[in-house]
């Protein structure tokens, strides 16, 4: 839908709560990338059929067409490249493919498959021109003269760089109609679609996935494992290109028939819809005359809605095409501005409310502009510096409404209309109620402003006001209805806080606000706006108390953690704390330091305070608390016992907050004093239960299986695991901690159970069973588990290699039947018993359940009742 829009999917955070949690383990053969970065371009319709004039009805000859590629012909290693000429990211990666070019010489060749996405509508006839060029041999020159100028391209910027090139340009112009070159695109995203390039860039090395625009270490890496399995192949014989197409085979073996036997997809269904035309689509979006900002007449013909981020790079290139409308159409065209800052600009949302606070003073258009001639630089001192140079008179006044986050309710609003008129992504305009998408020129612009000035003509002839012209022409528009309120379980769970427990307000307020909270992470940094709201809007009638619940997958949080704990024993908590979250993506001892030297603490006290145990024991307690009310990740809200998940926005807390108050009001009238109010909400309330055993119990042989620890244990653990699931990896640390803190006590026993969907988990399990037989099961196993993501048959061998098995034996017994019927037999136990996932444990034959999780306290909890 959208062109250049900053975020192209997006029920904004702002509306949904996020928590940081873990996920899920990449596939094996995909070089992965973070989940919560940003250099892929997605395209959410690769898997909807194509209309009918998007399919060709019979194959179309592609002539003398063939993929472009660069580099050596008869290369061992082949990069295949998926990518979109209008995608910033593919840009991005170009330099990285130079240098390995550059790098590996005589080594490798690039091919270039067209992915144009459905929302970059220059995109594909990009693509189309740039296989013209190809016809005459100037692929690549016109691939990086797209790149340079990466825009909303015409005809005939196509043709300037063809001119440019020196390309036949009446040819080209030809071709750039030519049904061949468009059927070979459309093929390049079939292809893209059948090996699962859902987005771009995305490229393949011999098979091998890549996603995103990743730097030159990160291809080095994938390509030297590539090398360093060419001696095999070349023992069988095999050279340059046959080498990288036995590999690719092994890894992809859609891409190697696609690739080096040249098949084209059984059906034509390329990766591209042609987008509905919603050019004609009137949405209602209101406008207040009265309380708006607006530029130009306060009545004009054309209204000029605009939702934008002061953050977002496309926005302030719309600026330009806005600027033209104006001077072009001079009194008949009014903009409104509206707030729509996106969750992944961190500065978007204050730099928002800090244009609202200087419009409070009359400057609202003049801190706009500076706002977007200065997106790289928008931390609070400098909209407070902005604010100055524009002339906002009261700066205290200004400052305060930053603290205070007085506009945060108004920029709220804003989103909340913008998503009930489609709005997704920034920029989204809307002229006269009509949507435009993105940074759009202005003869986008121009289309729709001529047709409705014919429109508003005929309204004033037959009698409209101008007043009156823009609610009559949005009168019947679309309106999404508004969302469904957010309801929390009205379940009251018991979260006694400790003496330990930080907390401002009043101890006699009537609401207590307790947040379970991880100070890197991003949710919870963007939950202190609501907070401050709280605060202001219940001043004197709520309580602010802070839980620790650092994540184990955050590096810094419990370091973090330890010393605003320190901190709060010299008084200065919610200063460090809020320190800690402005700087919760630089955090580390220098930065703590430098934290403690500002608050006027001091710092050598500070790093002997982080290797206090007291520290550690204060926050262990708090997360088995938060364990035992179901706070699983962060952050997690309790008011008054009433459970809150995520980063809501103020509007999903007032109700709650509100029958709070009204239920403390009633309990004070009662007789119950204010400072016992707390206690008296929470005392019923719910817990979750505690580490226990099952009732059942099973009869799990265990002889032949790996084990450690005293065969007389009086206490036996089986644990059913898979080498593949990244739950089962993380346990290993707490099975290594009870074995040691029950060395007579615990027998440790391992059973398999690699889950079907985990592709080398069964090979990865025989291979351990074979390592068993040499004595090293447990060395292998713990190999295994830290390099879960390289389990092809050559890693294991490598591993067994590196740890002294003999490795023609253990070659042997990888194709073992016994071994094999071994592991089987796990699953066959597995399955009768009940084991539904990985990992599972059983203590003396009966499950262990832990609702509050697999930390070794909890193990101990069962383990020393027995």
């Amino acid at each position: 839908m959208a062109l250049l829009v900053c975020a192209v999917v997006a029920l904004i955070s702002f509306m949904v709560g996020r928590m940081s949690v873990g996920t899920k383990a990449p596939d094996q053969k995909t070089v992965n990338q973070n989940t919560n970065t940003n250099n892929t371009n997605t395209n959410n319709n690769t898997d909807k059929r194509p209309t009918p004039r998007d399919v060709p009805r019979r194959r179309i000859d592609f002539g003398k067409l063939s993929t472009p590629w660069k580099g050596t012909k008869d290369a061992v290693i082949t990069i295949v490249e998926f990518s979109d000429f209008q995608c910033p990211f593919c840009s991005r990666v170009n330099p990285a493919i130079k240098e390995v070019l550059s790098t590996y010489k005589g080594k490798v060749r690039v091919e270039f498959r067209h992915n144009p996405l459905s929302f970059h509508r220059a995109a594909f006839p990009a693509a189309i021109a740039a296989m013209a060029a190809h016809k005459q041999g100037k692929f690549w020159e016109f691939h990086d003269k797209l790149f340079s100028n990466r825009k909303q391209w015409t005809e005939d910027d196509f043709v300037s760089y063809a001119k440019d090139l020196g390309l036949d340009v009446n040819r080209f112009r030809r071709d750039l109609k030519d049904p061949a070159i468009r059927a070979y695109v459309q093929n390049d995203q079939a292809i893209a679609a059948g090996v699962g390039a859902r987005g771009t860039p995305n490229l393949f090395v011999n098979g091998v996935k890549v996603v995103g625009a990743r730097p030159f270490s990160y291809f080095k890496t994938v390509i030297d494992a590539q090398l360093s399995k060419i001696a095999e192949k070349t023992k069988a014989g095999l050279t340059g290109l046959k080498v990288s197409a036995a590999l690719t085979r092994e890894n992809n073996a859609a891409l190697h028939r696609y690739t080096f036997l040249r098949q084209r997809p059984s059906r034509m269904v390329p990766n591209r819809r042609t987008p509905r035309d919603t050019s004609k689509v009137v949405w209602r979006v209101p406008v207040d005359e009265s309380k708006d900002y607006i530029k130009g007449p306060k009545h004009a013909p054309i209204t000029i809605v605009e939702f934008s981020d002061f953050q977002c790079p496309f926005c302030s290139r719309v600026n330009p095409s806005i600027k033209e409308v104006m001077q072009k159409y001079p009194g008949k065209v009014r903009v409104i501005f509206r707030n729509f800052p996106l969750p992944f600009h961190k500065n978007a949302a204050l730099a928002a409310e800090a244009a609202l606070a200087a419009g409070a003073q009359g400057k609202f258009w003049e801190y706009h502009d500076m706002l977007f001639k200065n997106q790289r630089k928008l931390q609070k001192d400098d909209l407070i510096s902005y604010a100055k140079e524009v002339g906002v008179k009261d700066i205290a006044k200004f400052k305060d409404a930053l603290d205070k986050r007085t506009y945060q309710k108004k920029v709220q609003e804003d989103m909340l209309m913008g998503q009930r008129v489609g709005v997704r992504g920034t920029p989204n305009l809307f002229v006269n109620g009509r949507q435009i998408s993105g940074a759009r020129p202005f003869s986008a612009f121009k289309t729709i402003i001529d047709e409705e000035l014919k429109k508003v003509e005929k309204l004033v002839s037959a009698g409209t006001p101008m007043s009156k012209v823009y609610n009559t022409l949005i009168a019947r528009g679309r309106l999404a209805p508004k969302p469904r309120p957010y309801a929390p379980s009205n379940t009251v769970y018991k979260v006694e806080l400790s003496e330990t427990t930080p907390c401002k307000g009043s101890s006699n307020a009537l609401i207590t606000v307790v947040e379970f909270s991880d100070f890197e992470c991003p949710f919870c940094r963007r939950a202190l706006g609501t907070l401050k709201q709280i605060e202001k809007d219940f001043a004197g009638k709520v309580r602010i108390c802070y839980v620790q619940n650092p994540l184990p997958f955050h590096r810094h949080a419990k370091s973090a953690a330890i010393v605003s704990l320190w901190a709060k024993e010299k008084g200065k908590f919610w200063e460090f704390h809020d320190k800690l979250f402005e700087n919760n993506r630089g955090l580390g001892l220098e930065k703590y330091k430098e934290i403690a030297k500002s608050l006027g603490l001091d710092p050598a006290e500070l790093e002997k305070a982080m290797k206090d145990p007291k520290y550690a024991k204060i926050i262990e307690a708090d997360q088995e608390l938060a364990a035992n009310v179901g706070a699983r990740g962060t952050p997690n809200f309790f008011i008054n016992g009433i459970k809150i998940i995520g980063a809501r926005p103020y509007a999903h807390f007032k109700p709650t907050l509100d029958a709070q108050l009204k239920k403390a009001e009633e309990l004070v009238k009662k007789g119950t004093s204010k400072n016992k109010i707390y206690a008296a909400l929470i005392k019923d309330g719910k817990t979750l239960p505690g580490p226990h055993l099952d009732d059942k119990k099973h009869e799990i042989p265990t002889e032949g299986s790996p084990h450690k620890g005293d065969d007389d244990a009086k206490v036996v653990l089986v644990e059913f695991s898979d080498f593949q699931c990244p739950f089962c990896s993380r346990v290993t640390s707490v099975v290594e901690e009870l074995s040691k803190a029950y060395p007579k006590k615990l027998k440790v026993v391992f059973k398999h159970m690699p889950l079907s969907f985990h592709k080398h988990a069964k090979l990865a399990a025989i291979a351990a069973m074979a390592a068993h037989k040499q004595g090293k099961f447990w060395q292998f196993h713990d190999v295994v588990f830290r390099k879960r993501n390289k389990l092809e048959k050559d890693d294991l061998i490598s591993y067994a290699k590196d740890i002294g098995l003999d490795v023609e034996k253990f070659k042997k017994d990888l194709d073992s039947e016994e071994i094999r019927k071994q592991v089987e037999a796990d699953m066959a136990l597995a399955r009768k018993i009940g084991v539904r996932g990985t990992p599972t444990f059983y203590i003396n034959g009966r499950q262990f359940k832990s609702p509050l999780g697999y930390a070794a306290r909890n193990f101990k909890k069962v383990i020393d009742k027995l």
